[in-house]
């Protein structure tokens, strides 16, 4: 559907400047989900995957537009796996407000699954890996559980943490095919929320603050299948806006 005909490319070249430390993910041994992996090492190199900064972005712009009385779903990826086996996908939905998942191949969309995709869609919205801007060394953090009857450290409970530093900066790119400027709005204004939601596993702990600037927003344009010589360089304020009145045309 997005891509029958390519028009254009919005690339958002988006600066994350860590507050707080973040973990490393290191293998299956830490168990964190997809989302909660906020820094992974790419032959050595620690960077920030793309798919934990779709992660974010989506249940951010989900809860945006659902609060403003937009229907979204809930992600399919999203359900328990108990409630998936008990065959209550849709009661679960409903007791969050949100619609069943999308399935293109039935052809129900939301507007969250028209951007970041669903099952047999690719979504409009691309996210690459955030880089480093520069070398980073990883610091080493430990943590212990505490026992609750002594208040001293509960036996074989201490765990150690590699994690970046705060003050560490990664650069990343967002690309969105034959974006609308609501959708390019959904981003940017998600970008800002991510300031004070924080980005992966253990936020509750101090990790995770990070800050977000938009560096540079480009749209690329093809004709007849090719790239038009000359890219425009875009300005953050029309597309907020077009976000802003595709809320107030649901809000009651």
């Amino acid at each position: 559907m997005v891509f029958e005909k390519l028009e254009t490319i919005t690339e958002i070249e988006v600066q994350y400047t860590t507050r707080s430390c973040l973990v490393i993910h290191v293998g299956k041994s830490a168990g964190y989900s997809i989302v909660d992996q906020p820094i992974i090492k790419i032959g050595g190199v620690p960077v920030i995957p793309g798919s934990s900064i779709k992660g974010a972005l989506r249940s951010t712009t989900e809860s945006i537009m659902s609060e403003s009385g937009i229907d979204v779903c809930i992600p399919e990826a999203s359900i328990p796996k108990t409630v998936k086996q008990r065959g209550r996908k849709d009661d679960y939905a409903k007791e969050l407000k949100r619609l069943p998942p999308c399935d293109y191949s039935r052809g129900n969309v939301c507007p969250a699954c028209d951007l970041f995709g669903a099952a047999s869609l690719s979504g409009r919205a691309m996210f690459l890996d955030a880089r480093p801007e520069s070398e980073i060394v990883p610091i080493k953090r430990t943590h212990v559980a505490i026992r609750r009857d002594t208040n001293a450290q509960s036996e074989g409970s201490l765990m150690e943490l590699e994690a970046v530093d705060e003050g560490a900066v990664f650069l990343g790119t967002i690309r969105i095919v034959n974006a609308e400027n609501w959708q390019i709005g959904a981003i940017l204004r998600s970008l800002e929320v991510l300031k004070l939601m924080g980005l992966g596993a253990k936020k509750t702990a101090g990790y995770g603050e990070i800050d977000t600037q938009v560096k540079k927003i480009t749209q690329n344009t093809f004709e007849n299948g090719e790239r038009a010589p000359e890219d425009k360089t875009l300005h953050t304020e029309d597309y907020m806006k077009a976000f802003e009145e595709k809320l107030s045309k649901h809000e009651s």
